[in-house]
């Protein structure tokens, strides 16, 4: 069996914790690009509509 040393532990439980940190940044930045790309999608469709309404 075998056995880690309270410096490994430390070691994994950085590792873990930078893991989990690194990823709740990436789903972050996700989140940001979708809810930027929604914002640009909506003014996109407004400019349509405006244009529609200019050309009438």
């Amino acid at each position: 069996m075998t056995y880690f040393l309270k410096s490994d532990l430390r070691l994994v439980k950085a590792i873990s914790l930078g893991a989990l940190l690194l990823g709740a940044l990436a789903l972050g930045a996700c989140n940001t690009v979708a809810g930027i790309g929604s914002d640009v999608e909506h003014a996109g469709h407004s400019l349509e509509h405006a244009a529609e309404a200019a050309s009438r």
